[in-house]
């Protein structure tokens, strides 16, 4: 399993199969439960991730035990989840990493994606 890993503000906890299946059938009880963070209101998805995560879902099924390189950041002092990223789905044949990042709207402008 991933780390959590703790910045300033940030508590950036690693994704997992029940975690994505809270999100994507909108649980926002149980996914707030697994990641020990709120969804932020009105918001479910971060910006252009649905069908990333929808994916997710299928590839948790495909490879059972196996880490996806994604994580979410709760800010700590407010218990909400403000970001999602990670690096796909872990290093290819060459080494080669895809890094992705998305910020919910209504965290936008408060500096999370260079901490």
């Amino acid at each position: 399993m991933l780390p959590t890993i703790e910045t300033a503000r940030l508590s950036l906890r690693p994704v997992n199969a029940a975690l994505i299946d809270a999100l994507v059938l909108g649980d926002r009880a149980a996914f707030g439960a697994l990641l020990g963070g709120e969804l932020p209101p009105g918001d479910r998805f971060p910006p252009l991730t649905q069908d990333f995560f929808e994916y997710m879902r299928s590839w948790f099924t495909d490879h059972p035990g196996e880490d996806a390189w994604t994580w979410f950041g709760v800010d700590r002092a407010r218990g909400i989840a403000v970001v999602n990223g990670g690096f796909g789905f872990g290093p290819d044949a060459d080494g080669v990493v895809t890094l992705g990042y998305s910020t919910y709207p209504s965290e936008e402008g408060r500096g999370y994606a260079s901490e």
